[in-house]
């Protein structure tokens, strides 16, 4: 049979199929099959070939009865591969209950004048059992064509409604392993609970825009996004509904800002990943990212109240700086923790800032490697007496000058040190040397010269510091009063927990606490009265300018004055000339420090000065001007006043 299709415009004489009484559910079930125009399939030619041989008949059809066609997913005997619904003989057959069997179409008025039996292929004989599809509502059919009358009996239209049953368990299996299978796929990319693509998503998402960028040019941004809120999100894992909206409302505060093109994912932890997979010019990344920012500083709606949350976001750019997702998202998360360390709302990672990175790597690997060498340089920088100029204190300093690297300057490797986790180390092997420098200028100078060490604001929170920095004093045979540590206000303004006991500890053991770059942030008397400090050092910012700034010199000699009278000792930091110093005697400053005075000394340049200093019959002895010796057992934190010692 050729299969030809007669012009169905023509004069029609024949009764067209009416529609399905649930029509438009039944095509949402032919849909959610997902087969028409499928390619054909081996397991179901073989069953159409199998009906043809055991049924006897030329043709055998598995057609699909779509809004306007029938579909023919397989054929035996059968050229053409679709016809009109209005012509079909299958499209009365769906409306049938199981099965409809013409045996001689000329004599059935609907069909007897159908361009199917008048013209090609000529039907005569026509039996097709209905297929239903996953939702129950009758989908295509399997039927039986010949150009001859023929009779069907019951044993005949049995088998044609078993085969009839196994294609639609064929069809149905295949439906549902191809629904399971996008199932998967749809959870292999997006996120069941909060309905986002997931992290692996976007980077094949990433992957495809990198290569499409490094042959035509562009930029592909990768931004991570983060919501440093702990509490609120803390609180967001034991109320489910309240994380899932707090993601929700992100993700569309994200795409809001910076367009539906960009691909936003939720990677746990209040952090989302965000692609923009192109984008040629920086000045408006940029301004889409602070617009971004602005966006997730507006109140968030939470139940009843309103929460403010501060965004840090970081972004690298492709394929400047990697030409692969895993990589591009490592940079990205540079980027973010840059942000979070300097307050800033959103840092870039591009080509100009990759050299800056790399240069942070080889000082981290380099440091690490001379602290566990100790190969690092320690200075030290007098404290001097402001009205007599001998030295009464020095302040310890790491140097370092790499046979790699050259000289590294504090303000370089200190913040590497920091983001690193060497600070505790490092401060370690300075506070040993501090000690052992502080033991030479006793036994060779006859010299009390107390060191003071800077200590960062994590580091006084660590419940060892107090443990590990007495047991380094016992150690060199020392009294506790021979350290001091020097701390930032922004570190003891947090009085809660490990950073109180250390402070308590360590003044109780007679460690001498000394408040730095004292005057020009938040800190005042009235807060540090509470705590035992020995010494407060004036910003360099004061110093500078007064004597220029008759405001400057008004605020120095208050602060200086009311230190006095809370018997605290005053150190000015800073002084750089003569007229300077000669204000803070003015002020009755008791000690300076600054390249006016002497640059930071190795120990044996200071060990030479207090030789001389004690040759003059200057410095101090062995014992305070409050009469306390200091190599006597320690009764605690000699009383603040006395400017011997800091």
């Amino acid at each position: 049979m050729d299969g030809s299709v007669p012009d169905a415009k023509a004069a029609r004489t024949y009764q067209a199929p009416a529609l399905h009484p649930q029509e438009d559910r039944r095509i949402g079930d032919l849909r959610l099959l997902g087969l028409l125009d499928s390619e054909a399939e081996a397991r179901f030619d073989r069953l159409t070939a199998l009906v043809a041989e055991i049924l006897q008949v030329p043709t055998v059809l598995i057609s699909l009865v779509d809004s306007d066609r029938q579909w023919f997913m397989s054929r035996v005997g059968f050229e053409a591969c679709e016809s009109p619904r209005e012509t079909s003989f299958c499209g009365h057959a769906i409306l049938e209950q199981q099965m409809m069997v013409i045996e001689d179409t000329r004599h059935d008025d609907r069909f007897r004048d159908n361009p199917l039996v008048t013209g090609e292929p000529g039907i005569r004989f026509y039996a097709g059992a209905v297929l239903h599809g996953l939702q129950g509502l009758p989908v295509a059919t399997l039927c039986l064509i010949d150009q001859v009358p023929r009779r069907f009996d019951e044993s005949q239209r049995r088998q044609l409604a078993a085969f009839a049953r196994l294609a639609e368990s064929e069809l149905q299996l295949r439906a549902r392993i191809d629904v399971a299978s996008s199932e998967a796929r749809h959870a292999a990319m997006f996120d069941q609970r909060t309905g986002l693509p997931t992290t692996n998503l976007l980077h094949d998402r990433a992957n495809q825009a990198l290569e499409a960028a490094a042959q035509g040019g562009g930029q592909v941004l990768l931004a991570r996004v983060r919501v440093p809120e702990p509490d609120q999100w803390q609180l967001a894992r034991f109320e489910d509904d309240v994380i899932l909206t707090l993601i929700r409302m992100a993700s569309e505060r994200i795409i809001g800002a910076l367009g539906a093109h960009a691909t936003v994912s939720y990677a746990g932890s209040s952090e989302f990943l965000v692609l923009l997979p192109s984008c040629s010019d920086h000045a408006v990344a940029m301004a889409r990212f602070q617009s971004l920012q602005q966006a997730l500083s507006r109140p968030w709606p939470i139940g009843s109240e309103s929460v403010e949350l501060t965004a840090s976001i970081g972004v690298a750019v492709g394929p400047a700086v990697a030409d692969n997702a895993p990589r591009l998202v490592m940079y990205a998360g540079m980027a973010l923790r840059e942000a979070e360390a300097a307050g800033e709302p959103c840092v870039f990672f591009d080509e100009h800032t990759i050299g800056h990175h790399n240069r942070r790597l080889q000082v981290r690997d380099r440091l690490r490697k001379a602290i566990a060498e100790g190969t690092l340089q320690f200075h030290f920088q007098p404290i001097v007496d402001v009205a007599s100029g001998e030295i009464r204190s020095v302040e310890a300093l790491a140097r370092w000058d790499d046979e790699e690297l050259g000289t590294v300057s504090p303000a370089e490797f200190i913040p590497v040190a920091e983001q690193a986790g060497l600070m505790e180390s490092l401060t370690t092997l300075l506070t040993r040397r501090a000690c052992r420098a502080h033991r030479t200028w006793r036994d060779v100078a006859n010299l009390v010269i107390p060191v003071s060490i800077n200590v960062h604001g994590p580091q006084l929170a660590q419940t060892s510091l107090a443990d590990r920095t007495l047991e380094i004093v016992a150690a060199h045979d020392l009294e506790p009063a021979a350290i001091g540590l020097e701390i930032t206000e922004g570190a003891y303004l947090r009085t809660e927990g490990p950073v109180m006991d250390n402070i308590r500890r360590l003044s109780e053991a007679g460690v001498r606490l000394l408040i730095d770059d004292f005057g020009t942030g938040y800190a005042s008397f009235g807060y540090i009265k509470h705590l035992p400090v020995h010494t407060v050092k004036l910003d360099r910012e004061l110093t500078n300018d007064i004597t220029t700034r008759p405001r400057d010199a008004t605020i120095t000699h208050s602060l200086i004055t009311m230190a006095r009278e809370l018997g605290m000792d005053v150190v000015a930091e800073g002084v750089e000339n003569a007229e300077q110093m000669s204000f803070l005697r003015a002020f009755r400053c008791g000690k300076a420090q600054g390249f006016h005075l002497a640059r930071p000394l190795s120990e044996s340049a200071i060990t030479e000065r207090l030789l001389d200093q004690r040759g003059r019959g200057g410095g101090a002895d062995h014992r305070h001007e409050d009469g306390e010796d200091l190599h006597a057992p320690a009764h605690g934190l000699p009383q603040p006043g006395t400017e011997t010692l800091q």
